[in-house]
């Protein structure tokens, strides 16, 4: 969480969407505010974190060609 800011804005383009997990949704919320005060403008939070994801089948691997659609960010 310490480099996060740092390591973003050393690689990613403020516009480009961004999905935060962490290991619960306070620390996922803490990152993605990190982010947007950093002037990060697209930045969604995946709810349930990885875990989450995961059980709705959620892609880990490779580009998503879109969100599974019970999935609420």
């Amino acid at each position: 969480m310490a480099e996060l800011t740092d390591r973003a804005i050393s690689s990613l383009e403020p516009q480009r969407e961004i999905y935060v997990y962490g290991d619960d949704d306070q620390q996922s919320n803490q990152a993605a505010a990190k982010l947007r005060e950093a002037g990060f403008v697209s930045v969604s939070v995946l709810k349930g974190g990885l875990t989450a994801w995961k059980a709705i089948s959620g892609s880990t691997e490779g580009p998503a060609e879109q969100l599974p659609s019970n999935f609420g960010l």
